[in-house]
């Protein structure tokens, strides 16, 4: 059984998750934190296709979250996701072509996949807190800190699968998001 609603006092029910799901959902988070504090290579990971999609279900699952708190469409959050994430992963593995290591496509996409899921757990988070009352601007600036620190942890990613320093790997991030922003937001204007 998935889960089930168990009865509390006065009758109203509480939706208990199957524990063995929790407990995997804390270990993939386990195993994708070290990313975020640049001590873990995406080598260092299983080649599975299955532990990718987990990661890209994840990241969109948790942006959606957010996007729902912010009671933003959540139609076009989940169109911009997955083209944000289409476009990564084409960039990504030209880049990893370009450097003579498309095999090491799938570990580099599932760490940056990841750490992005955690990075969308942090934003859901902080909308919450903003939601709870903290200033606006306290929150508009840990989410700068947060993209910001993004962008550092792909480029350790980068400069872990192409065997480069930091900065060329930081470098890379950026070469990577700039086009990326232009083109979504080229085809999904603000609404």
């Amino acid at each position: 059984m998935y889960s089930m609603s168990v009865p509390q006092d006065g009758g109203a029910k509480v939706h208990v998750t199957n524990v063995t799901e929790v407990s995997r959902l804390l270990s993939l988070f386990r195993m994708m934190a070290p990313f975020l504090a640049l001590r873990r290579s995406p080598a260092e990971l299983p080649y599975s296709s299955a532990l990718l999609a987990t990661v890209v279900f994840w990241a969109l699952l948790l942006d959606l979250a957010s996007a729902y708190l912010m009671q933003q469409d959540l139609a076009r959050s989940a169109l911009i996701y997955m083209l944000y994430a289409g476009f990564f992963a084409v960039a990504v593995s030209v880049m990893l072509a370009q450097f003579g290591r498309s095999a090491r496509r799938r570990q580099t996409l599932t760490a940056a996949f990841g750490a992005a899921a955690l990075f969308q757990l942090v934003q859901l988070v902080m909308v919450v807190v903003l939601q709870l009352g903290m200033p606006r601007e306290t929150v508009v600036t840990l989410l700068q800190l947060t993209w910001l620190w993004s962008l550092v942890v792909d480029g350790y990613i980068f400069s872990q699968a192409l065997e480069l320093n930091l900065l060329l790997g930081c470098v890379l991030s950026l070469a990577i998001f700039v086009p990326q922003l232009m083109v979504i937001t080229a085809l999904v204007p603000a609404s």
